[in-house]
């Protein structure tokens, strides 16, 4: 091994692991068979091809909570899309603003929103759609990211998660070190 992490002695892992971002790119579970089918042809025949998929997640009590959460995400997303960068705002204001564009017709009724690559919902419902997203991809790991305009609703929207999957916080008094990584699903 060569550079610092040889130099120190430390081994390398037996896997690498190919990171997909699944609210980026809504071919990602192609991306993602393509990296494992290719894998061996390129130099790492010894190693074992690991894929963890970036999942954009709000979640909050019940689906409708979620849902309107997730609604500052997608007016901030909107606006960017169109020139129109913001910053992230109140739900109340995010509601009122995609339903007047709907209405505009700046965005037809029957057009995909932009959460179509989110798992929006409560636990349950996160729960299982992440389920679904980790076999889709043929992943063992979940990286999940979540943009409310509330840090309360934030924090909320990666702990309702861990705790559906059954994870603890690392140390008991911090809940801001809750894991928000979901692994090993398979």
């Amino acid at each position: 091994m060569s550079g610092p992490a040889g130099a120190a002695g430390v081994r390398r892992s037996p896997t690498r692991v190919g990171a997909v971002g699944r609210f980026i790119n809504p071919k990602g579970a192609e991306i993602a068979a393509l990296y494992r089918e290719r894998f061996t042809e390129h130099e790492h025949a010894d190693l074992k091809p690991r894929v963890a998929v970036g999942v954009w997640v709000i979640c909050a009590e019940s689906d409708v909570e979620a849902r309107r959460l997730a609604s500052s995400g997608r007016m901030t997303f909107t606006l960017l899309r169109r020139g129109q960068p913001i910053a992230v705002p109140p739900p109340e204001r995010a509601v009122e603003f995609l339903a007047a564009d709907e209405r505009s017709g700046a965005r037809p009724a029957g057009q995909p929103r932009s959460e179509r690559r989110a798992v929006v919902g409560s636990p349950e419902t996160v729960r299982g759609e992440l389920e679904d997203v980790v076999a889709k991809y043929g992943a063992e790991e979940a990286i999940v990211v979540s943009i409310t305009y509330a840090h309360e609703a934030w924090r909320r929207s990666y702990e309702l998660p861990a705790e559906a999957f059954g994870l603890r916080a690392r140390g008991d008094d911090d809940v801001h070190r809750r894991e928000a990584a979901v692994t090993d699903l398979g």
